[in-house]
């Protein structure tokens, strides 16, 4: 009698103290557990960088700018690396031209550093351009690359120039990735440019807009910071570019701006603090806006103007205390759900009675379209799961008096439980390693992502790729006989299509099932 008694006590004990410790774990919703969440405080943060204008380089070239046209003999690439102690390499794949550690004001001038007409490979890094441009209006900037391609700007400081920090014209196949662009008119942009990457580069108080993409196709703009431009990410009458895992915070007008851009992926970016999270002007059609977070913006979460805009696929994104969450004013149906899931709208009003994770009945989007969302996403708060502690043997299943114990089964020794804690955090660390290169390569080889992750377990490497490709977290195939990850970074917009084409389907065989 005295043990049953104990019993029930301890028992009302342990589901006390797990049911206490649930309500320290902060509540997110379930779908949205998988996406980076970045904080405006955070960014806030950046600011702190130091603006090294009067900091010290190997060469101060301040007063003579760099100018290299490789159509030209007098002024080429094998004369600029010959004549110059700043300049070394020969221009191939494994030895490509560098230009490093070099300083240049540009003394309102119109660039710091020019390179055109060059098919060769080439690295600017390590260097600082400030003060280039003799006005806002033209193509200048502290970096300018014109008809070029091949190349790569790493980690630079591009501070105070007049117009861009860093301006392409014509110019395919770059990359702009680490580099501190700030306080320009411009942080970075692209006319008539194509299948360039601009990622994890940190862009504040540039006046006009933080990257700016002018008739440029298939570009990747992943991984940035935008903070306090007028606009964070301005695509201006281009098609089928990447833009994914952004933060941008109080930007004046837009974190992310669609004007005439068509068949473009907006992906798992985190918007606050402008006047509209995301938007679409003149005609901007076949989009695809998916997983981003967007929060406290003044006017709206997502602004549809009043063109024809259309057939634009709006779902599993989280809309949260935004003046209005959503207007839709397009002259043409939008599409704002996708087979079974939609939106998630923090001022939803319906309920979900049969605990399937959907509204019962369609959150009704603002606007002269008359949009709506089919199955928008519904949260019932923080998720309660009764932790037990039991602290000698674990399980054995008996049953006292209706109620549950576990008992006899020796536990994991400490050994087994580091081990397996170890492989649980090895395969976390090279999901994060394996998905952030998939970002900025096609192909990448196993010895070197366990350079980067610092793990030599190579079968673990391979499991945890081919599990991330089973599951579709990144898309290709994993190559056998070179040991290598190819990336297919048109796969996820291919399974978008096929789930739309799936979902057409059922609207066609069941089109009474469809809600109304």
């Amino acid at each position: 009698m005295i043990k049953s008694k104990y019993r029930k006590v301890m028992f009302k004990l342990i589901i006390f103290l797990g049911i206490f410790q649930n309500f320290l774990i902060p509540n997110h919703l379930r779908f949205y557990n998988s996406i980076n969440l970045y904080g405006y405080s955070e960014i806030r943060n950046f600011e702190k960088i130091e603006i090294r204008v009067s900091g010290s380089r190997t060469w101060n070239l301040t007063g003579s700018p760099i100018f290299i046209d490789d159509s030209d003999f007098n002024y080429n690439w094998s004369l600029t690396s010959s004549n110059n102690d700043w300049c070394n390499g020969s221009g191939t794949w494994n030895d490509p031209y560098i230009i490093e550690n070099v300083t240049i004001d540009g003394k309102n001038t119109d660039y710091c550093i020019c390179i055109q007409n060059s098919d060769k490979f080439f690295t600017i890094r390590n260097s600082l351009f400030y003060n280039a441009g003799p006005n806002k209006d033209g193509n200048y900037g502290g970096i300018k690359i014109k008809d070029c391609i091949n190349g790569q700007i790493i980690n630079n400081d591009l501070v105070y120039n007049n117009y861009s920090g860093i301006f392409l014209e014509n110019s395919n196949n770059l990359s702009i990735s680490n580099n501190k662009i700030n306080h320009n008119y411009c942080g970075i942009r692209i006319v008539t440019g194509d299948n360039n990457s601009i990622f994890e580069n940190v862009l504040i108080e540039n006046y006009y807009g933080g990257v700016y993409v002018d008739n440029g196709n298939r570009n990747n703009v992943s991984k940035n910071s935008i903070v306090d431009s007028n606009n964070g990410i301005f695509l201006v009458w281009s098609n089928n570019n990447f833009i994914s895992q952004n933060t941008e915070a109080g930007n004046f007008w837009a974190g992310v701006i669609l004007n005439g851009s068509n068949n473009n992926t907006v992906i798992d970016n985190f918007m606050e603090g402008s006047y509209d999270g995301i938007s679409l002007w003149s005609s901007s059609s076949n989009n695809r806006i998916s997983n981003n977070q967007i929060v406290n913006n003044t006017n709206s979460g997502l602004y549809m103007d009043a063109s024809n805009c259309q057939n634009n696929l709006i779902y599993k994104n989280y809309f949260r205390t935004n003046n209005v969450n959503a207007i839709d004013n397009s002259l043409t149906e939008n599409r704002w759900d996708m087979v079974s899931i939609g939106n998630y709208w923090d001022d939803y009003s319906g309920r979900d009675l049969d605990d399937n994770g959907i509204g019962d009945t369609p959150y009704y989007i603002y606007g002269a379209s008359r949009s709506q969302d089919n199955y928008p996403i519904w949260n019932d708060g923080p998720e309660i799961i009764i932790s037990l502690m039991i602290f000698v043997f674990l399980p054995i299943l008996i049953t006292l008096g209706g109620i549950t114990y576990y008992k006899g089964r020796k536990k994991k020794t400490i050994l087994e439980r580091r081990k397996e804690e170890e492989r649980i955090g090895n395969i976390k660390k090279l999901k994060t390693v394996i998905s952030d290169m998939s970002f900025k390569f096609t192909k990448v080889k196993i010895p070197e992502i366990i350079e980067k992750a610092g793990i030599q377990d190579e079968i673990l490497i391979i499991e945890t790729a081919q599990k991330m490709l089973e599951n579709k977290e990144i898309f290709g195939y994993y190559e056998n006989k070179s040991k290598s990850i190819i990336f297919d970074h048109e796969g996820e917009v291919e399974e978008i299509d096929r789930l739309i084409e799936k979902y057409e389907e059922w609207e066609e065989k069941e089109p009474d099932k469809k809600k109304e």
